[in-house]
């Protein structure tokens, strides 16, 4: 009997807690309340709304919840507001939570679609949160994932705040946003392949924004800036496309940047512009078809290398007079005036070293100058060993070029020695004297006298 009693009991501990760790999957048909579900769900479960409209304002505070439309088209799953006094969806402390494939709209003014306070490892994706003063905004929320979604609004796209270690990615912030996409005291934040196009101010801005990671994102016909930089150091900027924008790529006060490999061409006034900002890499960067290419001020201790500048109608390099210390080289300018520089406090080389130049050539040394009319500096300069290194110095207004580059059209050949077979042959063992006349660039003119026994 007792026996029997304690594995009656047993199971009866088994069952209450096998169904403690179920997780259910709760269906909201058309016509109810996604609030309703949300409150009566537990941690682990599933809500799947069915095509509709659902006008309410919706609070979630419990974690791990899955909440996504049954058709996983935002089109037909659309969550409206109620009050325009709050957000259309809040998550508050509701870690793990995944909000996918509804159309969350009509919050009104300082109210959001999406809003996270102390939330990490949620995922927002695939929605359109358009028609509202911001789409999703972040507030001391970390390592969450802003995936796919549509967030044209009135104010800001995208809006993060004290918020780190997340991942923005796919989102498209087009047209209407004041700012498309805005860090604020937030750090280490990844953002990748967003497109910030044709906001009333800029594109995607990193306030006050350490240690963050922009690539492949595109930033097109902005009023003011693509990409806006201020008081936001140690970060890095690589593959980006900045065009039609008034300033492409804008530092103020941020200094040990990385800025590579981005198009930032066709913008109106300057294509990457750093003020006051010291110690940043430039490189490998087009900045074409702009008023000023890249332009410096009051910045000290960049390296700009690698970079094309071309078709700049003002100039394709700018440093003002409060800019020292830069390092210019192995970058390609043909502007009708590549260089408006202010001071003699910079370096236009680096020391002359193998490795493939920015137009092909075998060894790294200054920069290629050239114009549009073909008659630039290095379109023209003597290059006698072929070495793709001018044989002389480029000398422009506050700066010397001490190892300009130009073209090489392919490797250089060695130019051997013509024979001159006019000899004076006597009898006996008499030396046999062929004399070679060297027409080489090393030794033009010089005889060469061979014995008979083929020493010099």
């Amino acid at each position: 009997m007792y026996r029997l009693s304690t594995l009656l009991v047993g199971m009866l501990i088994f069952v209450i807690g096998s169904g403690a760790v179920t997780a259910a999957e709760i269906v909201v048909e058309t016509g109810g309340s996604i609030q309703t579900a949300v409150s009566s769900a537990s941690p682990g479960d599933t809500i799947i709304v069915k095509p509709g409209t659902y006008t309410e304002n919706i609070r979630i505070v419990t974690p791990d919840l899955v909440i996504r439309s049954e058709s996983g088209n935002p089109e037909d799953t659309v969550i409206t507001a109620r009050d325009l006094r709050t957000n259309v969806l809040s998550l508050e402390q509701a870690n793990n939570t995944q909000i996918s494939g509804f159309k969350i709209t009509g919050s009104g003014d300082s109210y959001s679609a999406v809003y996270l306070i102390r939330c990490s490892n949620c995922t927002i994706s695939n929605n359109d949160l358009s028609d509202n003063y911001q789409g999703v905004f972040l507030r001391y929320s970390d390592y969450n994932r802003i995936l796919n979604n549509v967030v044209f609004g009135r104010y800001k796209g995208i809006y993060l705040q004290d918020s780190n270690y997340n991942t923005l990615s796919g989102n498209r912030a087009n047209s209407s946003n004041q700012y498309g996409v805005h860090l604020l005291r937030s750090q280490r934040n990844t953002l990748s392949n967003n497109i910030a196009n044709s906001s009333t101010y800029d594109g995607i801005v990193l306030e006050n924004a350490d240690y963050n990671n922009l690539t492949g994102n595109v930033v097109s016909s902005n009023s003011r800036y693509g990409f806006y930089l201020m008081n936001s150091s140690n970060c890095g900027l690589n593959g980006n496309t900045a065009s039609s924008n008034s300033r492409g790529i804008y530092l103020i006060r941020s200094n040990s940047t990385t800025i590579s490999g981005n198009q930032v061409s066709e913008n109106n006034a300057y294509g990457i512009l750093t003020s006051y900002s010291n110690y940043n890499t430039i490189s490998g960067n087009t900045a074409n078809k702009t008023f000023r290419g890249i332009h410096l001020d009051s910045s000290d201790g960049n390296t700009v290398s690698g970079n094309t500048a071309a078709s700049d109608s003002v100039s394709g390099l700018f440093m003002c007079q409060g800019s020292d210390s830069n390092r210019v080289f192995d970058n390609y300018l043909n502007n009708t005036y590549n260089a408006d520089i202010r001071n003699t406090r910079n370096t236009w080389n680096t020391t002359r070293k193998a490795g493939t130049n920015i137009v092909g050539g075998n060894y790294i040394g200054g920069n290629f100058w050239a114009n549009p009319s073909g008659t630039g500096f290095s379109q023209t300069a003597q290059d006698a060993n072929r070495d793709g290194i001018a044989d002389t110095e480029y000398i422009g207004t506050n700066f010397t070029d001490y190892l300009p580059l130009v073209p090489v059209s392919g490797q250089q050949q060695p130019v051997l020695p013509i024979a001159n077979f006019t000899s004076n042959i006597t009898s006996g063992n008499a030396p046999l004297v062929v004399q070679f006349t060297d027409t080489s660039q090393y030794a033009t003119g010089r005889n060469w006298d061979f014995e008979n026994d083929g020493t010099v």
